[in-house]
């Protein structure tokens, strides 16, 4: 997971530069953007600007699932459901994993 700081002035690049800028917030700044506007627009224009940025984290945590499932396959645990029909006699008897 990572932090997006954004806003309309020259503060977001100070805060994020700043030495009390707690160090665990300053490790996981994946960018910082400049925004036209404050509340709500302001918000949406971060996230549309962020775009990229955001789609990889999710891209990452997915790759994590992925490899779980694949840990899974090779380590033979029985976890591990393959097509329609497995699948939904797993939901039902509620075995399933999310």
């Amino acid at each position: 997971s990572g932090l997006v700081v954004a806003g309309s002035a020259e503060f977001k690049n100070v805060l994020v530069e700043a030495e009390r800028f707690d160090q665990r917030l300053a490790a996981k700044v994946m960018m910082v953007v400049d925004v036209s506007y404050g509340g709500e627009n302001g918000l949406n224009q971060a996230i549309e600007l962020s775009a990229e940025v955001l789609s990889n984290v999710k891209f990452i945590q997915e790759k994590k699932i992925i490899k779980k499932y694949f840990d899974e396959i090779s380590q033979d645990t029985g976890k591990i459901c393959f097509g329609v029909d497995d699948t939904m006699k797993c939901l039902e008897s509620g075995a399933v994993e999310t």
